[in-house]
């Protein structure tokens, strides 16, 4: 309500918060590994800065590590043999507090 109020008055709205998430989907395997593991970065914009980050898992998720849980970038590690895989959720709060959200579909497979 307050963001329409203020371009009737002539301030220009701030754009609405925003995350995108890159990349989109991982999958990837190596042979005769101890540990694989893929690196992720989410890309905020709009709202109200500053933003606080966080990657949980929205499905799926075991045997998988968020290595950073609350930063802009994260590692997901698998360890041990087999297949690890799910759908990464990256939420964005903003200072209003505001929140957006994109995922990432994550498939990591480690030989042996």
């Amino acid at each position: 309500m307050l963001r329409i109020l203020m371009g009737v008055l002539g301030v220009v709205p701030t754009p609405p918060l925003a995350v995108s998430v890159s990349p989109s989907s991982i999958n990837e395997a190596q042979g005769g590994c101890p540990i694989v593991s893929s690196q992720i970065t989410a890309t905020a914009s709009g709202g109200q800065p500053s933003y606080s980050y966080a990657w949980t898992w929205q499905s799926g998720g075991i045997g998988l590590t968020i290595d950073s849980p609350s930063s802009l970038a994260t590692t997901i590690t698998k360890s041990g043999s087999g297949i690890g895989s799910g759908v990464l959720l990256m939420t964005v709060t903003d200072q209003e507090p505001d929140t957006a959200t994109d995922t990432c579909s994550v498939t990591l497979e480690c030989g042996t």
